[in-house]
């Protein structure tokens, strides 16, 4: 038993000192958020080799609903924070991944399931950009490798130099769901647009193809808009810069989650905003994030909770308002006691929603199902925000830093607020996955011990 209880105090020590330093590595010192990552020169005490690139987004995109694609410009500024001069760096396409042919085709193959080795090439999701450029307007060489794109600069970039990387790109949903999907009356944008590579003192490059499952990126600056149907609520990362415009108390009212709860589950949604041929752009700025994600639907209906200042939206389609009325709540309960034992949320928002999905971002979780059988689900991927999200580490290469430990504090947060026990009872699929029957009971031992 004492060996049991010296065991959890250093667990939990070890989740203390890693979000002290990520919260410093995120914040700064002085609590600021820096724009271009570490200044040159500086040292945080986490090593005296740790440094981050500095990355600083501006991307302005349109989704059209009917070819189910994303396109639009991105530039990119990229500050050489490492003691390396640089000649080459590398760009993600996700995306790419879901074409015949590709890595994951063939891994997937190995595995039995030829989804996608017949998969019609008009159904191929991808990332394709045109006319790359640098800062002076001058093309940049490319070359593609599966879902990682090489890009040769025209001059070498020093140490404490920047670069700026100018594109056009297109995005194709494709009709293999992952992370990014279309579905009957939403859309979930994950790893959408060309993102550049970490560059980091452990491993140089980081070029993990993408085999659709764990990602990596560098804390940055982000601006962003969505162009799209004007009937569409959007929600993602980020600072909403045009809520009062887009979201006027009006139409906060008509579509307040509260009106729906007696609508029966999986009944036709209403029309709230008229489908027309116009447009609406929604403006976001996201800062000390490591990547961006929204999700759209007509469908939206909108619940709000709040803790300690943090606003907490839950994003339910209509014709699943009435088993969602709650979700909101959940998501700040996590919220409060996630930041009460393993360090404050960092950010303004939280967002559930019902997607049918089952997946972290930034500020976003993709959710699905109905009350009470979603309160793990959501426990898990608002977890996700604290391993890998303040973190911001590796999920390739340390999974236990991402899985592990989000749930360790799901567990101890769920039989905190529904009992014992309740963390096997409601977590479903990720209790049978990743709680071995063995070593359940060990997860609730912070609350005895």
């Amino acid at each position: 038993m004492a060996g049991l209880r010296l065991c959890t105090r250093l667990a939990g020590l070890l989740v203390l000192m890693l979000l002290a330093s990520a919260l410093a590595r995120a914040q700064g010192a002085s609590g600021a958020a820096p724009i271009f990552g570490t200044p040159v020169g500086s040292r945080p005490d986490i090593g005296p080799d740790y440094f981050q690139q500095g990355v600083h987004y501006v991307i302005d995109v349109t989704l059209n609903a009917d070819a189910d694609t994303i396109s639009g410009r991105e530039t990119l500024t990229y500050t050489n924070n490492s003691a390396d001069t640089l000649t080459v760096v590398y760009f993600h396409l996700y995306q790419n991944a879901f074409q015949t042919g590709s890595y994951y085709d063939h891994r997937l193959r190995g595995r039995g399931d030829m989804t996608l080795r017949d998969l019609p090439e008009d159904e191929w999701g991808g990332t394709e950009l045109r006319d790359l450029r640098d800062g002076r307007d001058r093309p940049l060489r490319a070359k593609r490798d599966d879902t990682i794109l090489r890009v040769g600069l025209n001059d070498p970039l020093a140490p404490g130099d920047r670069a700026v990387f100018r594109m056009e790109f297109t995005t194709r949903y494709g009709t293999h769901k992952r992370r990014m999907k279309a579905g009957s009356d939403f859309y979930i944008a994950a790893h959408w647009y060309p993102r550049i590579a970490v560059y980091d003192a452990r491993r140089g490059w980081n070029l993990d193809y993408h085999l659709g499952r764990e990602f990596y990126g560098d804390f940055g600056t982000y601006q962003w808009s969505l162009t799209l149907p004007a009937h569409f609520i959007v929600e993602g990362t980020g600072l909403l810069k045009n809520r009062a415009e887009l979201l006027p108390p009006d139409l906060m009212a008509k579509l307040d989650l509260t009106r729906f709860a007696d609508k029966s589950i999986g009944s036709k949604a209403g029309v709230i905003i008229e489908p027309t041929d116009e447009t609406k752009t929604w403006r976001f700025l996201a800062q000390n994030v490591h990547d961006i994600a929204w999700i759209a639907s007509p469908s939206f209906r909108i619940g709000e909770a709040e803790w300690d200042g943090i606003k907490v939206y839950a994003l339910a389609r209509e014709q699943h308002g009435a088993g969602g009325q709650d979700a909101a709540d959940v998501g700040a309960l996590f919220i409060a006691d996630y930041s009460k034992r393993w360090g404050r949320y960092p950010y303004h928002k939280m967002i559930v929603s019902d997607v049918e999905s089952g997946m972290e971002y930034p500020m976003l979780t993709a959710d699905g199902g109905v009350s009470p059988d979603y309160i793990g689900l959501l426990g898990h991927e608002i977890a996700h925000n604290w391993f890998y999200g303040i973190i911001g580490s590796n999920e390739t290469y340390r999974a236990f830093l991402d899985e592990g430990f989000t749930n360790y504090i799901t567990a101890v947060a769920m039989d905190s607020a529904w009992g014992e026990g309740s963390a096997t009872m409601y977590e479903g699929w990720y209790a049978r996955h990743f709680y071995p029957r063995v070593s359940r009971k060990y997860y609730r031992n912070d609350l005895r011990y």
